[in-house]
């Protein structure tokens, strides 16, 4: 507020202000002498009695701001300004009871005036405006650190404000929509998710006026993984008849799978079983060490590698020792021809045994007898080393374990099919009908014949499909084709002996998801709007070649093909971790006919029929506009013209040429002509 200070000495003329104080008295000091007594007075120019501008408005002519008030008579007006939080400064004199906001795109602004009394600086008290304007700005830039758990983003902005700057920032998770995470006052936010998933990070810059107010737009991050750490489960545990042990536990939130540890403790801890599984339950049907006391425990598992939960409470029970036979020791005599004679001796208890052959960890062969001895008469399969092993069973079907194994080389003769395969393997836990996989197998160092190899896929109900033959290296990728129980082997062929035993690996394969793609019409043309319906499962997102978009979620959208689909639309569809399905659905994109006058195009053959790789002159006249191509020869044809060309295969009668115009309306011409192979000459002895 403006001040004035006025030095009044005694015995001067009185003076008169809006807020006047006199003084009079004098003062003599010890010497006698009258002096006069200085006294300061702060005198505010703006005075209560000055009436203050009333109904204030803030209205919006075309494109600009005017601030309004109640005229009043024998006053002017001031107007002061404060920028970012700053302080006021002197903006205006104006007669006008109103005035324009300057128009601004870079800073906040607020507002205040005084009535002033004509020819005077005597003023009201100020009346500030509670609107600030002007937009809010975005923070300058950010920075992300991710780790695998939870990522860091930190902003950087200078902004001064009238009210206090805080700072929204929302997320996206597998775009879906924007969700708030927080408000705060704090430029280094962690984020912290609850659910694995993809995610993006977008920050508001927002001031704390009578609500929060937030800018139009965001500072927005790219895309990034976060994997989250399940919570452990809680585990049950029921022990059943004939040691048939059943765990079981909730379904656990961000876990894919799950790991079953089974210990035991003697003199130290023990790991008797480890395995994995999809479920939310297993059953141990007698497979586990009898009469010791075991410790079982599960964690919840993500699809990155050794990332579990901590490990879930205890549960443990004692396999009941139910009388099975001991294990039997077992001899071995390798003969002539490839006879392989396996001889045990008589356990107590023992009712019958079972036999079986192993090739590295495949088996070959098994069966049960009552004797203690068993010859294979030279029927085994040749090349590797096979593994032969016994147990022995009671009356009620209660079997030992198997013998240890006792091994041999079933040796090869010089025109036996290859060797088994010694190992098949493939890179991931969890597989998914449809998913693209890769395979990949060994052969026995010793073998250095020349082979092929031939790959299957059977299903849970035995059906065994061909996948590839012919492959000349030791892998293959493919998508898979059944779910449950599917069984992959591989077959090492030779082109004289024929193909040996199969290497089998049977994996769990889930379910394919639901993909539903679904168009309004069963037909479009090229360059026709048309509707598509689609539904993606969560995880994925979908493309096709005969479309620039990219499909997530559920919704609809108006597409257009720009080349024609004979019958089918291949979907490439892709996880959160890159793994592919390919989903094939029927739909026909066709070219609308382009109708054209007789002698619009004309397409010829020198001749009717040559053979392969021999030239002959093909002519063309084409109607202005059209353009005409064939897949058996090279280029575009437009205009009038003739040129040599040649065919690499054989051709029956005709070669189709599809002509089109600029709005692809098209249609097919069928060109007369024959390619056959060169006949082998005949060769006559001479005389």
């Amino acid at each position: 507020m403006k001040m004035v200070y006025f030095l009044l000495a005694c015995l001067t003329s009185s003076i008169s202000v809006s807020t006047f104080a006199s003084a009079s008295s004098l003062s003599q000091n010890d010497a006698g002498q009258w002096v006069s007594p200085v006294l300061s007075y702060i005198i505010d120019a703006h005075s209560p009695h000055i009436t203050k501008p009333t109904d204030i408005t803030v209205n919006q002519q075309n494109d600009q701001t005017v601030i309004q008030w109640g005229q009043t008579e024998n006053h002017w007006y001031k107007v002061e300004k404060a920028v970012n939080g700053g302080a006021y400064q002197r903006l205006t004199d104006s007669t006008d009871a109103s005035f324009i906001v300057p128009e601004s795109h870079n800073e906040r602004s607020k507002y205040r005036i005084a009535a002033c009394l004509k020819d005077s600086e005597n003023c009201s008290d100020w009346v500030a405006l509670t609107q600030t304007f002007g937009p809010l700005p975005i923070p300058e830039s950010h920075t992300l650190e991710v780790t695998q758990t939870n990522a860091t983003l930190t902003l950087t902005s200078n902004h001064q404000d009238f009210h206090p700057v805080q700072y929204k920032v929302e997320f996206q998770r597998n775009q879906t929509d924007w969700q708030t995470f927080i408000v705060t006052a704090e430029k280094e936010i962690v984020f912290s998710p609850e659910l694995t998933g993809e995610y993006k990070l977008r920050a508001f810059l927002c001031v704390a006026e009578s609500e929060l107010t937030c800018s139009t737009e965001a500072i927005e991050t790219n895309s990034f993984q976060q994997v989250v750490r399940p919570p452990a489960p809680v585990l049950g545990l029921n022990h059943g008849q004939y040691n048939a042990i059943r765990v079981f536990w909730e379904p656990t939130r961000n876990a894919t799978n799950y790991r079953i540890d089974v210990y035991s403790v003697h003199s130290r801890l023990k790991l008797e079983s480890s395995l994995y599984t999809s479920e939310t339950e297993y059953t141990f049907n007698d497979a586990l060490p009898r009469g010791n006391l075991l410790y079982f425990m599960v964690y919840a598992c993500t699809d990155t590698p050794n990332f579990c939960s901590a490990a879930s409470n205890q549960q443990t029970t004692t396999p009941l020792p139910w009388g099975a036979p001991l294990i039997p020791r077992v001899g071995l005599n390798h003969r002539q021809h490839n006879h392989i004679h396996i001889q045990w001796q008589a356990v107590p208890n023992a009712r019958y045994y079972r036999y079986r052959v192993s090739d590295n960890g495949t088996v070959v062969y098994e069966h049960f007898t009552y004797k203690l001895e068993h010859t294979f008469p030279g029927t085994l399969p040749v090349g590797n080393l096979l593994d032969f092993q016994v147990q022995s069973c009671s009356d009620e079907h209660d079997c030992s374990a198997f013998s240890k194994p006792v091994s041999t080389f079933i040796l090869r003769y010089h025109d036996s099919p290859p060797p088994r395969p010694l190992t098949i393997e493939t890179d991931l836990r969890r597989m998914v009908q449809g998913q693209a996989q890769s395979f990949s197998w060994t052969m026995p160092d010793y073998y250095e014949a020349p082979v092929t190899f031939s790959f299957y896929e059977t299903d849970d109900k035995g059906n065994r499909k061909l996948i590839k033959s012919g492959i000349q290296n030791t892998e293959i990728e493919y998508n898979i084709i059944n779910y449950g129980a599917v069984t992959f082997s591989v077959e090492a062929c030779h082109a004289e002996w024929g193909c040996g035993e199969a290497k089998p690996l049977t994996r769990g394969v889930d379910k394919a998801p639901v993909f539903e793609f679904n168009f309004s019409r069963l037909v479009a043309y090229v360059n026709e709007e048309i509707t598509l319906r689609y539904s993606v499962p969560e995880r994925y997102t979908c493309f096709t070649d005969s479309l620039v978009h990219a499909f997530s979620g559920a919704g609809e959208k108006q597409v257009i093909f720009k080349e024609p689909i004979e019958s089918e639309m291949l979907w490439r569809c892709r996880d959160n971790h890159l793994r592919e399905i390919d989903v094939i659905k029927s739909f026909r994109v066709l070219q609308r006919p382009l109708e054209l006058p007789p002698g619009s195009i004309t397409l010829a053959f020198s001749k009717a029929t040559v053979t392969l790789y021999q030239p002959v002159e093909l002519q063309w006249d084409i109607i202005d506009g059209v353009s005409c191509k064939s897949a058996q020869v090279e280029g575009v044809l437009t205009g009038k013209g003739k040129r040599q060309v040649t065919f690499e295969q054989r051709i029956e009668q005709t070669v189709a040429f599809t002509c089109e115009d600029a709005q692809k309306r098209g249609l097919k011409i069928q060109v007369p002509l024959s390619v056959s192979k060169l006949k082998a000459p005949i060769l006559r002895r001479g005389n």
